[in-house]
């Protein structure tokens, strides 16, 4: 929802047509709104939300959708809302780690690996945190899948 900071509408190239910028990478697209979101779009009504951002009620519930999903910017494709994922040695995923230390999982054996170690959280170097964290994944079975910062 906050990628209206960054996404931006430079202009019209035809109709459901749009020049868009990424303020942080600079990257420019042409994308198309996919036709069941063309009357959808908001062109900056919500401060802060992305253009492209359709809040739709569906059965009920509110649900959110990118109008541009197919041709949108390459960093909008590449985002990722957690920073890194834990996965078991046959490449499940098992769980993620979200912000800086926060595990969010429904294994509990990985649930009781990191709560008996908590002591690494106390490492203030990033990098090494990371290093200590995958030796002890690795040593329960568990691999680190680390996203750029």
């Amino acid at each position: 929802m906050g990628m209206g900071r960054h996404v931006r509408i430079t202009g019209m190239i035809g109709q459901n047509r749009y020049a868009v910028q990424h303020a942080i990478s600079g990257e420019i697209c042409y994308s198309t709104v996919a036709p069941r979101f063309r009357s959808e779009i908001q062109k900056g009504e919500d401060e802060g939300w992305c253009p492209f951002l359709c809040e739709m009620d569906e059965d009920g519930c509110r649900k959110y959708y990118c109008a541009i999903y197919d041709s949108a910017p390459k960093f909008c494709r590449d985002f990722k809302c957690c920073t890194a994922r834990i996965k078991d040695m046959n490449g499940a995923e098992k769980g993620r780690i979200q912000g800086r230390r926060t595990l969010l999982t429904d294994d509990e054996s990985l649930r009781e690996m990191w709560d008996s170690h908590n002591e690494i959280n106390d490492i203030s170097d990033d990098e090494k945190w990371v290093e200590m964290l995958d030796k002890l994944l690795k040593s329960h079975g568990y691999f680190l899948e680390r996203y750029d910062q």
